[in-house]
């Protein structure tokens, strides 16, 4: 479990979001599809991280408008509600930002995508008891490791990438003419970040919805 350290505050600010980062897409041009992705560090813990988001903070992130089935109509519902029904100390941003855990670089450009127009918050760093490093997780931990490159498919599945599970994959989708194969390098940012989370709900062609909205 983690120990608490003494009240050491970091403001958040929409300023530390980290720099983009870049995706090279491998596309089939006949069929206009993505096959995989090859990404760093830093885009396989922006998706690990989805998993860590309470459900209120997505609706907050996406909008109501953005969601499917009836979610998007709970949400502004709570919005409308009348403070005077709900407990005391209780106050609606709470329902729809809970203090959670960030880690990594790619939670602050989350995070930016949303806090635009808000004031700055703080945000109270923890240490592992665990191990014997003294840094912070909470500013460059992540999830995954940064010496390797991973292999991220259509449908977000992530695997390391080598030069054999490339060749595998290639034949897997059964690419006769390697021609019709082209390379691009996508920059994902803030932007990519919200359209890949709203694809994410929709589609199992994540990366392909995600270079169509782009061109």
């Amino acid at each position: 479990m983690g120990s608490r350290v003494h009240q050491t505050m970091i403001p958040y600010t929409p300023s530390m979001a980290s720099p983009n980062t870049t995706l090279k897409l491998l596309i089939d041009k006949k069929t206009q599809k993505v096959l995989f992705a090859e990404a760093t560090k830093e885009f396989v813990d922006f998706l690990f991280h989805i998993f860590s988001l309470p459900l209120g903070s997505l609706i907050q992130i996406l909008g109501s408008k953005q969601m499917v089935g009836c979610l998007g109509e709970l949400k502004e519902s709570v919005d409308s509600f009348n403070q005077t029904y709900l407990q005391p100390g209780i106050d609606k941003d709470v329902i729809f930002n809970p203090e959670i855990a960030f880690n990594g670089n790619m939670f602050l450009l989350l995070n930016d995508a949303f806090a635009d127009d808000k004031p700055a918050t703080s945000k109270t760093l923890y240490r592992c008891s665990f191990t014997s490093r003294s840094g912070y997780y909470a500013l460059d931990g992540g999830y995954v490791k940064d010496v390797v490159t991973y292999m991220v498919m259509d449908n977000l599945v992530v695997k390391p990438m080598s030069t054999i599970s490339t060749i595998t994959l290639i034949n897997n989708f059964v690419v006769n003419d390697l021609s019709q194969l082209e390379e691009k390098t996508l920059t994902f940012g803030k932007d990519e970040a919200l359209k890949l989370l709203k694809a994410s709900l929709m589609t199992d062609q994540v990366l392909t919805t995600l270079l169509r909205r782009d061109d």
